[in-house]
């Protein structure tokens, strides 16, 4: 399978070659998988939408697994790709760890990798985006750095919600992990994606923004959906770059039990 979409001085590539089969019907791709030119200036702009050349995506075994890029500190930001079919047209983006330290997310993510799914889903699943917090259980990458006030829409640094914890970075998109996903949304084109968070039990969602969708959701995992606005956010940088929409679900703080995740798991496959 080869993907490619082209942004002038930008440019993606998944190649995937030999196919090894891993542990639950998962596929791995061999040797490197993915290939991400952030430019020259550090990636630090949204790439424009472009053209996409997209050749033929055979059907295979069981979900593939893509490194689209890397950590702060060298470690693998993977994304799980999965169609209920060859025709599937829904696109659906779930990410289960932006902090370190909030991990339930991971429970809905690794359960999505095995779900039965409707056939118009494209599913893309990123376990984690902060793969050097999550290590030493750290709300913020190994550059001290909150991921979710990084992204380069409404950013702000020195405020009560851009500093201390929160830190936002020295610049919008100034941390590798933003820039690594801001190239794999750009090149996806998620009609929504969701965001897994703890400890405020709720649906966090710009309502005004996403519609029916976040509602939706939240009756489905019965949860009530509030809306937090905050600076940087990936949220907001999605939907203000066009991307689909996007909002916040937060667990609890105590680990959630098998039956919520089957919620959580079922509600993602009805998104649309």
């Amino acid at each position: 399978m080869v993907l490619r979409r082209r942004w002038g001085v930008r440019s993606i590539a998944l190649s995937i070659g030999l196919l090894i089969s891993g542990s639950a019907g998962v596929v791995f791709a061999a040797a490197p998988v993915a290939s991400f030119e952030i430019g020259a200036a550090g990636g630090n702009v949204p790439p424009e939408r472009g053209e996409m050349e997209q050749l033929s995506h055979p059907a295979f075994p069981g979900p593939v697994v893509l490194q689209i890029g890397t950590s702060t500190e060298g470690r693998p930001i993977n994304a799980v790709h999965r169609r209920g079919s060859l025709n599937a047209s829904r696109t659906i983006v779930a990410v289960g760890v932006i902090h370190g330290n909030e991990l339930h997310g991971r429970l809905v993510t690794d359960r999505l990798m095995t779900a039965a799914l409707p056939v118009d889903i494209d599913l893309w699943i990123v376990p984690t985006m902060n793969p050097d917090g999550e290590v030493v259980g750290s709300h913020q990458n190994a550059r001290g750095v909150d991921l979710n006030r990084n992204w380069p829409a409404s950013w702000e640094t020195g405020t009560h919600h851009s500093s201390g914890r929160h830190y936002s970075g020295v610049a919008p998109a100034s941390e590798r992990e933003v820039q690594v996903m801001m190239e794999f949304f750009a090149f996806v084109d998620p009609a929504v994606t969701v965001w897994y968070h703890s400890p405020w039990n709720r649906i966090d969602c710009n309502e005004a923004r996403v519609g029916q969708t976040c509602l939706d959701y939240a009756a489905a995992v019965g949860r009530t959906s509030l809306f937090s606005p905050r600076p940087g956010t990936a949220t907001d940088w999605l939907m203000t770059a066009g991307l689909g929409v996007s909002f916040v679900s937060e667990f609890a703080a105590g680990a959630p039990s098998a039956a919520e995740v089957e919620l959580h798991v079922n509600a993602v496959l009805d998104l649309s």
